[in-house]
């Protein structure tokens, strides 16, 4: 295992990390405006689809709302997408596409 590889995923965990200790749904928020603008709904369809408020997916995608996990798994199921795409940060390693080495590093360093 390379050094370049424990400082690349080193680097990528911290990005995570600080934008948790921030607040942490920036990447949430950005995900479920990106997915309802790609299938062209507006915020107060999106809202309806889940028998909420438009306005209520306004202040979740300018992060002054966190949506409990249960909203989330509606908003997923609204938008054809899973949960796991709404939350995934895309500076985060993906451990299905990662060679071993970072693989291995990443687990570790998460253990």
């Amino acid at each position: 295992m390379s050094i370049s590889v424990v400082l690349k995923t080193f680097d990528k965990f911290n990005l995570l990390l600080d934008n948790y200790n921030r607040g942490g749904n920036d990447v949430i928020n950005d995900n479920i405006r990106e997915f309802r603008e790609k299938l062209g709904l507006s915020q107060r369809e999106l809202g309806r689809r889940i028998n909420k408020t438009g306005q209520l997916i306004s202040l979740i995608e300018q992060g002054k709302n966190n949506p409990s996990m249960d909203t989330l798994n509606k908003i997923a199921i609204a938008l054809g997408v899973t949960l796991n795409d709404l939350i995934k940060d895309s500076s985060v390693i993906n451990l299905n596409t990662a060679d071993e080495d970072t693989k291995d590093t990443y687990l570790t360093f998460l253990a």
